[in-house]
């Protein structure tokens, strides 16, 4: 990962600004010790979420390691298929590392991958929240997908007014 805060050593040109799809992944985290049994409040949970993204994110440049200590519970040297979010522009020529393939593939709100979902959310001009469900067929339909979004911005909309009230643990259906 490389939110491009920093120059790269000897590099002569530098794209930006940098949108990557980055695999941040946090972990629902329980209520602290002195707490148990207690729901957190939206508050507390979204300000321990805040900090689980935050130990990735404050870091100009992250290599895969790193990045799977701080974001996951991976044993190490776990292997990924396809990681790389990459692309290039027609004048310039296609990324290259040593030993590894590489293949553009347009990141165009679309995902292809069995078994896998991806959730944005893209906040707009005017205070406005998009959230976007993209899954295969596998995991969920069209109005599965568009449930699970207005779900999950009614849940913002609820935390968003009632900071402070006590949340159960999230159940998924």
């Amino acid at each position: 990962m490389d939110t491009r805060a920093n120059p790269v050593q000897d590099a002569t040109t530098i794209l930006g600004p940098c949108i990557n799809i980055n695999p941040v992944r946090v972990q629902l985290p329980l209520p602290p010790p002195s707490e148990a049994g207690q729901p957190w409040t939206a508050r507390e949970l979204c300000h321990a979420l805040h900090e689980q993204y935050v130990r990735i994110a404050r870091y100009s440049v992250l290599d895969l390691d790193e990045f799977t200590a701080c974001s996951t519970d991976w044993a190490p040297g776990t292997r990924f298929g396809c990681i790389v979010n990459h692309l290039p522009r027609e004048d310039y020529p296609p990324l290259a590392f040593d030993g590894a393939d590489t293949a553009f593939r347009s990141a165009d709100l679309r995902i292809c991958l069995p078994g896998q979902m991806l959730v944005r959310c893209i906040t707009v001009g005017g205070g406005e929240l998009k959230i976007q469900v993209l899954a295969s067929g596998v995991v969920l339909d069209g109005k599965g997908a568009a449930a699970l979004a207005r779900t999950l911005l009614e849940t913002g909309q609820r935390f968003a007014r009632f900071p402070d009230a006590l949340r159960s643990a999230p159940r998924f259906v």
